[in-house]
């Protein structure tokens, strides 16, 4: 009995018909590229989402609690200019020297933005320390309300030295030697 292939074609029935070699090619080819666009893809997804997990962290707060400190003496107090912060998540990326830039908005007012990039040192056993600030930097204007504030605390009564003990600070004590 002659199979499918080989019978004749009667017209009754449709022809099964074989794409071309070059075509099929060419299609693995695609689709092995897109296997691997896939995968590319997804590595930085996941990447995205740890950043954005360490940022939010109790650790990185008490990071960024501590740099607001740094440019605010007073922050989260009555008498400082910063009482809260709000993380940027669209501005959450990684550091091409390592770590994460990450940026803040004081008191959730955009102009009054701080950039911190956070890291966890590797120790020579490999493993890591506690995260960590690298630096960063902070607006004109948050650095001018600062210093504005920084100068009104300066000038208040309670916040000044007595005179007698700024006059024993000022002077040095002279001694008789004999």
């Amino acid at each position: 009995m002659a199979t499918a292939d080989q019978m004749p074609y009667n017209g009754l029935q449709p022809r099964k018909r074989r794409l071309p070699a070059a075509v099929r090619v060419v299609l693995c080819v695609l689709a092995v590229f897109v296997a691997i666009g896939g995968v590319l893809v997804a590595i930085p997804v996941g990447y995205d989402a740890y950043m954005r997990h360490v940022v939010h962290s109790e650790e990185a707060d008490a990071v960024f609690r501590r740099g607001m400190r740094n440019i605010d003496p007073h922050a989260f107090t009555k008498e400082g200019i910063i009482h809260s912060y709000t993380i940027d998540d669209d501005k959450i990326e990684h550091s091409p020297m390592g770590g994460i830039m990450v940026t803040l908005y004081a008191n959730g007012d955009r102009s009054l933005e701080v950039m911190v990039t956070l890291d966890r040192p590797l120790n020579e056993d490999g493993s890591r320390e506690p995260l960590e600030g690298q630096g960063g930097g902070y607006s004109r204007k948050l650095y001018d309300l600062v210093a504005e504030n920084e100068r009104k605390l300066a000038q208040r009564p309670s916040a000044m030295v007595s005179s007698d003990k700024r006059i024993q600070l000022e002077q040095p004590e002279l001694r008789n030697e004999e």
